[in-house]
């Protein structure tokens, strides 16, 4: 059974403007915007984006529909509560937050492995890719049904009634479930440096060659300016409840997630080309990386935006990729010429005898 306290301290607070802020973010976030952009990545013919990032905004999505669980069901400003609702509503929310994070590191773990490798993936790794936070997400929130289903305490010992929505107690399933986050995160982090790296390589190799930079980090950026919110959101959220659990504005910042998905990647010119029914500019000065599509997996110009023929002829880079091979230049080799037989002497230190003269 719920605990009756705690029911009653959260009813009187869902009668704040609080509340019904937290209810409308989740709502327009999670509801409207997230999947007009996930329609728009599917079925836009001039709008391609790879699994991963569509993954992404479900996961997202997914996170915002079931915090609203309540509201659906028309019980969140009720002082009777339906017990089984709140225990689905905990099991479903206890995997969002893994299957999240693990999203952003499969997103940064595909534009890396993009940068550098012209293979196609195989079937296994694009299962892996794609369905591994779906399996790791299903994995928490089973544990929590059958924890909660198996709890014969009078008040129950894994779920507890929040201010915003039911969540669990402290107990083994929650200390999994952060474990598994901040690995998660910690992963992103490196993938996250990783990325910077070869992205500068390839900047300094290309002006080395005196060529015009044709990467344009505009989706790169936006996905580490998302990663970094992520990680920046989780570690306060976990450095604040420490001191309190009911910081109302971290549950704020949680609800406007959906919506900083929709704005980051949904605010690429493509998009809202497409959104806006305009037309694609004949000639783009600067090249653009606003896509990850199925065609990076089998091209060596993975995160090279597509030249017109005119550009491939005046700039064509074999083997380009986050870390093109500098050209080396032969070296010069010094001739002095004496009297007597003529002995080549390369930079390498060999002796050729040539003719007449020693040359060094």
């Amino acid at each position: 059974m719920l605990d009756e306290h705690e029911l009653d301290k959260a009813l009187n607070f869902r009668l704040s403007p609080e509340f019904d802020a937290w209810i409308y973010f989740n709502l327009v976030g999670s509801n409207v915007l997230l999947p007009i952009l996930i329609v728009t990545f599917l079925f836009a013919k001039k709008v391609r984006r790879h699994g991963v990032l569509i993954n992404l905004c479900i996961h997202f999505m997914m996170a915002g529909i079931f915090s609203l669980i309540q509201f659906y069901a028309g019980q969140h400003k009720l002082k009777t509560v339906d017990e089984g609702v709140c225990v689905a509503q905990a099991a479903f929310l206890s995997g969002m937050q893994p299957m999240c994070v693990l999203g952003v590191a499969m997103l940064l773990f595909y534009m890396v492995e993009s940068s550098s490798s012209v293979r196609p993936y195989s079937n296994w790794k694009l299962f892996v890719l794609l369905g591994s936070p779906y399996i790791v997400g299903c994995i928490f929130i089973i544990t929590t049904y059958v924890s909660s289903a198996t709890d014969g305490s009078a008040k129950s010992s894994v779920v507890k009634f929040g201010i915003f929505y039911c969540t669990l107690r402290n107990g083994p399933v929650s200390l999994a479930i952060f474990v598994t986050t901040l690995v998660c995160c910690g992963a992103i982090l490196v993938l996250k440096v990783i990325l910077m790296i070869r992205l500068y390589r390839n900047w300094k190799a290309q002006r080395l060659q005196n060529r015009t930079l044709v990467i344009d980090f505009q989706l790169i950026t936006r996905t580490i300016l998302f990663a970094t919110l992520i990680i920046v959101g989780f570690c306060t959220v976990k450095a604040i409840k420490f001191f309190t659990s009911e910081a109302i504005p971290l549950y704020l910042y949680t609800s406007i997630v959906p919506t900083l998905v929709f704005l980051i990647f949904g605010s690429q010119p493509d998009v809202l080309r497409t959104w806006l029914w305009m037309k694609e500019p004949a000639k783009v000065d600067t090249p653009r990386l606003s896509c990850i599509s199925a065609a990076w997996r089998s091209t060596r110009t993975s995160l090279r935006p597509p030249q017109s023929p005119a550009d491939s002829r005046r700039d064509q880079i074999p083997n380009s990729d986050l870390n093109p091979p500098l050209q080396r230049q032969a070296k010069p080799t010094l001739m002095i010429s004496i009297p007597g037989p003529e002995l080549d002497i390369t930079h390498s230190g060999r002796l050729v005898l040539v003719n007449e003269d020693y040359r060094y």
